[in-house]
Parts: C-alpha cells; structure tokens; sequence
C-alpha cells in the first residue's frame, strides 16, 4: 500500500518509527518524543539529556534535498543576527525509508525554541508591531548564498506556475472549473501588480514565506519565528501578507495591519505605493493556500474535502476581484 493511503494512525506510527531511526543516527537517546503537529509535516518535540529538540519529518516527495539543505544553510546565517530568534539547525539532513513510500524521506533537526503561538484573535497592534520588526529584521540581513543553494522563488511563477511547490499536479481535478477561473482571474491581478514591483529591487530577497500565526511565537519581549520549510526568495509584500490573511475578519484588522506597517518601516522602508499592493499579496497568499489544499488532498485531515474548502476560498476571491479587498 501507498503511504497516502494509510490512516492517519498507521502514518503516524510509521512516522514514528523514522522519528526514531533518524534519532538514532544522529546519536540522540530520547527521553521522550511528542508529537507536536501533523498537518504537512510531522514534527516533534524531542527532550533527550543534552537539550529539548524539534525534529521535523518532510512531507514525502513533496521538496528535494538540495531545497532543504539550503533551508538549512539560511537559517545558520540568521541564527548568527542577534535581533533575529530562528531555530539553529543542530544536525545535517537524515536521509531515511518511511513504509508505503518509494525512495528516501528526510528528516531535520533543530534547537527546540519556547514560546506561545497564540490564536490570531489573541493578538494585539503591540503583537503586530514587533512581528513587522522581526521581519524587517529578517528582510535586511544580507546572504551569501552557496555555489549549491537553491531555495524557490516565490514570485508569479512560483506561486501559480507548473513549477511551482504549490502545483496540484495529480490533484488538479479537486478544483473545479468555477474555482479554477476565480484563481486564474486573481493571478492574473497579481502578476500585473508583480511585474510593477519588479523594476524595485530592493523589494524582494529571501523571504521566510510562510509567517502566519502558527510559525510567530512571542517569548517574555521576544518575537520568535519557526518553521522555515517554505522560504525562498519572493516579495517583502508577500512575508506580510501571509498573517494578515488570517486577521481579515476581525474588528480591529485596522489596527493590526497599521501596527504590522509601523513596526516594519521602523526598521526598514515601504513606499506608500507598494503599501496599496498589500491587498493583492493577501489574495496571492489566499490562492496559493488553495492550491497547496488540492496538492496536499490525500493527507488525513483534508481527505474527502479538499474540494469543498477550495470552492468556499473561491467564493471570497470572487468578492476580492469585485471589491479589491478580501
């Protein structure tokens, strides 16, 4: 049987079993290994005698090796930025067999960082204002990328391309013909704001591509940023996008997307033209989490309702394109 197929349970203990076997390789002996989330990736909280570790477990032939090893290569520059707090990689990729599936699963190992995710509703325009430093912060560390680095590029083609991470391949039959031409009609938007940016290059470098509240995580008077599978170089714009996309909904959106802006331009510069761009980089986010759902259809917790929850985004980017606004 194909590891798509298994149970979620099934998955979960054969993910388990590599968890351990990747341990063992790195000559970790656990105390204990808990599961932390299993939504893509599988990760785990690892507390052995030297420290507390997260272990992460690729998606399966989702991302190749060289992508994740240059993940690695960005976060050892970050680490070394004292006004960033990133996970320090502990460990080179682990390079393993996971049943069900055909050629090597891998694996990584990072520092475990303490901290709070909290829930969007949760956060405060203060929140907001040291999340826009950080990633000011992030966005003007300068990089010297390896002869081997090579991360994605996250610009019109790789957000809605077919090379894209995001490309439903075998799953592309789950969107449906409505969905597909409201996802279609916002590219289209978005590649003619993209091609305007272009001429500023100062407005696009590697980026952590995947900021939302889940991956912010606030620690005493820190801002604490996790889980860097999908950075890459791609717009600034874009980085911002990505947690305002989850605040749009709440009464104080304002306030939080004003506070976002001020703690960013603290540090770093945003035209006020590129800052009316921001709206359709939050539908750009909005698509490419459509696509990701239809490419990540046989996963356990979208199994049998990936169609459903592509069609429901559909319907508000069908407003975006009426309004301008989510």
């Amino acid at each position: 049987m194909r590891f798509a197929s298994f149970t979620r349970e099934d998955q979960l203990q054969h993910l388990f079993n590599l968890a351990h076997a990747a341990l063992q390789a790195w000559h970790i002996e656990p105390h204990t290994v808990t599961l932390v989330q299993y939504e893509n990736n599988a990760v785990y909280r690892v507390s052995g005698a030297e420290g507390e570790y997260a272990l992460r477990i690729n998606r399966p032939a989702h991302k190749p090796l060289q992508w994740i090893e240059s993940e690695l290569m960005w976060l050892h520059t970050l680490h070394t930025i004292p006004m960033l707090h990133v996970p320090r990689p502990m460990r080179d990729v682990y390079r393993g067999q996971l049943t069900g599936v055909e050629g090597e699963v891998y694996a990584v190992l990072f520092e475990w960082l303490e901290g709070d995710a909290l829930p969007p509703a949760e956060h405060t325009p203060s929140h907001l204002y040291v999340v826009g430093q950080h990633a000011a912060h992030l966005h003007a560390t300068p990089f010297e990328r390896p002869a081997t680095f090579d991360r994605p590029i996250l610009d019109h083609e790789g957000l809605f391309g077919e090379r894209s991470a995001y490309h439903p391949r075998e799953h592309a039959h789950l969107i449906s013909p409505f969905a597909q031409s409201v996802l279609s009609a916002v590219a289209e938007q978005v590649g003619q704001v993209m091609d305007a940016l272009a001429q500023h290059a100062d407005q696009m470098g590697m980026i952590h591509g995947d900021m939302i509240f889940k991956n912010i995580l606030f620690h005493h008077e820190q801002v604490r940023l996790i889980d860097f599978d999908d950075c890459g170089t791609g717009y600034y714009l874009y980085e911002l996008a990505c947690p305002l996309l989850f605040y749009r909904h709440l009464p104080n959106y304002a306030d939080l997307k004003t506070a976002l802006l001020e703690g960013y331009t603290h540090i770093r510069p945003l035209p006020p033209a590129h800052r009316d761009a921001l709206e359709t980089f939050i539908a750009a986010r909005y698509v490419a989490s459509c696509r990701w759902v239809a490419s990540n259809a046989a996963h356990p917790s979208l199994r049998g309702r990936a169609s459903q929850i592509i069609d429901e985004r559909a319907h508000e980017l069908e407003r975006y394109l009426q309004s301008g606004r989510l």
